[in-house]
């Protein structure tokens, strides 16, 4: 797959630096830099990239080890973009990566991807085609003076790092051996062509007949709606629980609800007292403290009556005529209420000829009492006038409904305004 972008999100020295190769259409690009500037990082990315980033990497002096991260979009055999993304982490290492955000997706990438990602080459191979750092062309420089026979040979070996063409053909005649052979059974074609027909078989065993299918289907239909009757009942058994969980915690608020409850109907005989007892209360304690201290002064007078009544010596004239003396007493006790009432009275015949002088006065202030009470109507006045106010009471009615009538008038000469005074005179009339 061919490169196209690599974001060294975290790796190395970098954070969130971008190598665009797609912003020329040149085929071949050259990164330079002075020493320390990160060429031999960003060849370590491209490595890692693709082969994962080793369990010691020696990349994460800037970024911790989990936060290690690389993102790159390639090209794959059809030309469309692939976004891929690299941690470094045990288990989903590659993932795919969101074209626009450049951020991981949780979705690992498919064994095609690693593939053409890896171009069925490993590690060690990748580094010594595709990876020549420094170290690596001292290493071929030395196989080069060491190196005998063809000087296009030992270019070749000194360039992929590579111990001797023979070696790698008798290794390479050997791997073909291994992957198949006439004779051999157990090579790698032949077995994977088994496995083959293997899976095959099986898959053709796998295969569910439509009528099949439509049973499973019904089947997996029929326990899908079991499943929710069985999750509602669930939740409507959840809810009971929690009812009874709180009524539990209230259980004893309730109990004690209940002895209240019980304690009040016995209580039910006693009598409610009205909402002014209180009040009553204290006004029958103040009336029995009066009547308290009215009994003992009462009670004191008895007392000094009794011993006036003892130090008192009856005449016997005064006894033979203790009828009369009663009626002398009451006598003077009626002329002295007589003359309490007359003084009353007295008093409101003042208040009263002083109420009819101020009325006089409002009504002629010039005038006196006589002659005001000279100007009092008499009864064929009286009837006079109450004859004349009942005409005027009639007079107002009929002018007050001529005038509502008037207002209506108006009001419909407002809103129509081709009404004539001749169509409104007989409403008038």
């Amino acid at each position: 797959m061919k490169l196209l972008k690599l974001y060294l999100s975290a790796f190395g020295p970098f954070t969130d630096k971008l190598l665009d190769f797609t912003a020329s259409p040149a085929r071949v690009h050259l990164l330079f830099g002075p020493n320390e500037a990160g060429k031999s990082s960003a060849l370590r990315a491209m490595t890692d990239l693709r082969f994962g980033i080793p369990a010691r990497s020696t990349d994460n002096f800037v970024h911790d080890s989990p936060k290690l991260l690389l993102t790159a979009v390639l090209e794959d055999a059809s030309g469309q973009p692939v976004a891929i993304a690299r941690r470094k982490k045990n288990k989903d290492a590659l993932t795919a990566a969101d074209l626009g955000t450049r951020l991981p997706l949780a979705t690992p990438v498919s064994v095609a991807i690693i593939q053409a990602l890896t171009g069925g080459m490993d590690r060690a191979a990748f580094e010594r085609s595709f990876g020549l750092d420094h170290a690596r062309l001292r290493e071929g420089g030395k196989e080069l003076l060491k190196g005998e026979g063809e000087l296009g040979a030992a270019l070749f070996e000194a360039s992929a790092g590579l111990q001797g063409i023979k070696s790698l053909l008798t290794s390479l005649q050997d791997d073909a051996k291994a992957y198949y052979s006439p004779r051999a059974t157990q090579a790698v074609i032949p077995e994977a062509l088994r496995q083959i027909e293997e899976h095959k078989a099986a898959f053709k065993a796998a295969l569910i007949r439509p009528a099949e299918w439509k049973d499973r289907q019904r089947a997996v239909d029929t326990a899908t709606d079991q499943l929710i009757v069985l999750q509602e009942q669930l939740m409507v058994q959840r809810k009971r629980i929690h009812t009874l969980t709180e009524l539990r915690a209230v259980l004893p608020l309730l109990q004690q609800l209940t002895q209240v409850e019980y304690a009040l109907k016995a209580q039910i005989t006693v009598h409610l007292l009205p909402l002014d007892a209180r009040e009553r209360r204290q006004a029958a304690q103040h009336s029995l403290l009066t009547a308290t201290e009215q009994l003992d002064t009462a009670q004191a007078e008895q007392a000094a009556c009794a011993q006036v009544q003892l130090a008192l010596v009856l005449e016997p004239d005064f006894v033979a005529h203790a009828p009369a003396i009663q009626r002398v007493v009451q006598a003077c006790a009626l002329v002295r209420q007589q003359r309490s009432d007359q003084l009353q009275l007295q008093t409101q015949a003042g208040q009263g000829a002083a109420a009819l002088a101020d009325t006089a006065r409002r009504i002629h202030a010039d005038a006196g009492l006589e002659a005001v009470l000279a100007a009092v109507p008499g009864p064929a006045e009286r009837v006079a006038l109450d004859e004349l106010l009942d005409h005027i009471a009639r007079h107002t009615q009929v002018l007050a409904q001529q005038q509502e009538r008037l207002a209506q008038l108006d009001t419909q000469l407002s809103q129509s305004p081709h009404t004539t005074a001749a169509s409104i005179a007989p409403a008038l009339l």
